[in-house]
C-alpha cells in the first residue's frame, strides 16, 4: 500500500486495508517512495550539494511516518518499506516481487485535462502492474468506509 503522507488523499485507503488485514489475516506492506528526480526539480542550483542530505532526511521521515501508520493496524503483520525512485515504477516493481500482492491505493479521481497535465500515479500503476490493483477515490464524501468483511465476521 503506497502512502505519501497525505491524510486527505493517500490515507483514504487505510480503513479498507485495516479491514482486509484483520478479516483475512494478511500481511500488509506500507510503501513510501522518495522521488529523487521530483525533489531535484524543486532545488535551486545553490542547494544542489545538499540534495543527498535532503533525500536522506526524506527517507528517514518517511520511515518514521510509516511506522506511526503501522501502529494503527491491530491485526496482521505490517512491514514498512521506503524506496527511492519514480513513484509508479517503485510501486509496480515492489508488487511484482510477489504475484499474489494486491496493490491498494487512493486516487484523486482526476479526469480530462487535469489528469493529462498533472499525471496520475494511480493510472500508471494500473496500466503497468501485473498484480491486481484496488483504487479508492480520495474525494470520498462519507466520513466512514464500510468494511466488506463485516458480514463474514458477523456470520461466523
Amino acid at each position: 500500500m503506497p502512502l505519501d503522507g497525505s491524510k486527505t488523499a493517500a490515507e483514504k485507503v487505510l480503513p479498507l486495508a485495516r479491514c482486509f488485514a484483520r478479516g483475512l489475516q494478511v500481511s500488509v506492506e506500507l510503501l513510501g517512495i522518495v522521488d529523487i528526480a521530483e525533489m531535484a526539480c524543486h532545488v535551486s542550483a545553490d542547494q544542489a550539494p545538499m540534495v543527498r542530505t535532503m533525500v536522506d532526511d526524506a527517507t528517514r521521515g518517511f520511515g518514521e511516518y510509516l511506522e506511526r501508520v503501522a501502529k494503527n493496524f491491530l491485526a496482521g503483520n505490517v512491514q514498512c518499506t521506503v524506496r527511492r525512485g519514480s513513484a509508479a515504477e517503485a510501486i509496480v516493481e515492489s508488487a511484482a516481487l510477489e504475484k499474489n500482492t494486491l496493490i491498494a491505493m487512493a486516487t484523486h479521481g482526476r479526469s480530462g485535462l487535469d489528469r493529462w497535465l498533472l499525471g496520475s500515479i494511480a493510472e500508471k500503476v494500473l496500466r503497468g502492474a501485473s498484480n491486481p490493483v484496488l483504487l479508492v477515490r480520495a474525494k470520498e464524501e462519507s466520513g466512514k468506509v464500510r468494511c466488506p468483511m463485516r458480514a463474514l465476521w458477523q456470520s461466523g
